[in-house]
């Protein structure tokens, strides 16, 4: 009897760590990971463009306050702004 356990023929080796067998089972693991990585990166990408379009919004918004301010006609804010009057009259 050798001291070592031979992997290739022990039985309880090949039970807890799997055969040859099982290399689909890693390939599949490691497909289903790249997956949540691109879903991450694509999700990122998004949530970024969202964003920046929240963002662009959010200045429009404080350029024709800025602008109202100043006594400007709302539809000439309208028009730089691209906000329509009705987003415009209650920006105080």
């Amino acid at each position: 009897m050798s001291k070592y356990f031979n992997p290739y023929t022990d039985f309880g080796f090949k039970k807890l760590f799997g055969t040859e067998l099982n290399k689909d089972q890693w390939d599949i693991t490691n497909a289903m990971e790249d997956s949540e990585k691109k879903g991450f990166f694509k999700g990122k990408e998004e949530g970024e463009k969202i964003g920046i379009e929240k963002g662009r919004a959010d200045a429009m918004r404080e350029i024709a306050r800025t602008m109202k301010q100043h006594g400007d006609d709302i539809n000439y804010i309208a028009t730089v702004t691209g906000l329509s009057p009705d987003e415009i009259k209650p920006l105080q």
